[in-house]
């Protein structure tokens, strides 16, 4: 599979090492190289449903480590920051919907770049999410958010 050049551009510019056969290029079916990273995207998948659909804090809690550090800048750090910015999402956005686009996953690191949308008439966000994993849970987050615009100058949309 081959990786579309604003993924790749973004990717690197975090600076991921991108191997071959890791990943998705224009559907959410990543290809592991192990089992660890087989789990791992199952893991990143299963937060993303707890967070977006369930709108649980427990069942998101699950898939977290003993230490869960958060880049994001609108969260606190910590299981209990999770579990607040969970609650604001089922208060503040009870018609919300996510599609994940693309998983990128590499030895303890999993990418999810996603299409959000508060409300089904909106645009919503592009979310670009790098989760990393000790043991086998989600130990640290960073993410990004764009605002999907109403026109592109060059047409291809961030997907």
């Amino acid at each position: 599979m081959t990786l579309s050049n604003s993924i790749l551009s973004t990717a690197m510019a975090l600076g991921l090492a991108l191997p071959a056969g890791v990943i998705a290029a224009s559907s959410p079916a990543a290809v592991p190289q192990t089992s660890a990273e087989a789990a791992n995207i199952e893991t990143a998948r299963n937060l993303y449903a707890a967070i977006f659909a369930a709108r649980d804090s427990a069942l998101a809690a699950r898939y977290l480590g003993p230490e869960y550090i958060q880049h994001a800048q609108d969260v606190a750090d910590g299981k209990e920051g999770l579990a607040r910015a969970i609650a604001d999402i089922a208060a503040q956005t009870p018609q919300i919907s996510y599609e994940i686009k693309h998983i990128i996953a590499e030895d303890n690191l999993v990418t999810l770049m996603s299409h959000v949308r508060p409300t089904p008439d909106s645009r919503g966000q592009m979310l670009f999410n790098i989760f990393r994993f000790d043991d086998g849970k989600i130990v640290e987050h960073w993410e990004t958010v764009q605002d999907i615009p109403e026109t592109s100058a060059n047409g291809n949309g961030v997907f």
